[in-house]
């Protein structure tokens, strides 16, 4: 083999674990920064029709503040209880990449919350499907656990009201 086919061969052998390494299933404190849940907000939108054919959108919104903390508890273990597949698309700023691509009528879940001693983040689910901002940078991920937005959904109708 010749020198410069070396240099590929290795170039390219550097790029495949860069991908494998980058694309690794990696937690929640891991992707937006370790440490408690402060406050958190979460607005799920559910797109429907109905018995007359026009389109409707139910929303609930559940947040914890004062007397709700629990509700912190809560959404925190849902969020924690799987791992994230961060997508190689994170790495490029294109124009796609604002695009929620998840599962077809799916529940859009709005979420911001914030951590200790950190920035927080804001995330925008559907279906298994989630986006991070975290200061300004976004991290398309894809959940491990594909019902993640129906838990977090279903645990919106219970302790959130309906808007």
């Amino acid at each position: 083999m010749s020198k410069k086919w070396k240099i590929a061969l290795v170039v390219l052998v550097v790029i495949v674990v860069f991908c494998c390494w980058y694309t690794r299933p990696r937690s929640l404190d891991a992707l937006v920064g370790e440490g408690k849940i402060t406050s958190i907000t979460l607005l799920a939108q559910v797109g429907r029709v109905g018995d007359d054919g026009k389109a409707f959108i139910d929303t609930w919104q559940v947040e914890s503040n004062g007397e709700r903390g629990y509700v912190n508890s809560g959404l925190e273990e849902i969020f924690k209880s799987c791992q994230y597949r961060v997508s190689l698309r994170s790495l490029f700023p294109f124009p796609s990449h604002d695009k929620i691509y998840g599962k077809e009528g799916a529940p859009v879940l709005l979420v911001s919350a914030s951590i200790e001693n950190g920035p927080g983040f804001t995330a925008v689910c559907r279906g298994p499907v989630v986006k991070f901002t975290i200061g300004g940078r976004a991290i398309l991920a894809q959940a491990e656990d594909d019902e993640i937005g129906e838990k977090l959904l279903a645990y919106t109708q219970e302790f959130g009201w309906e808007t």
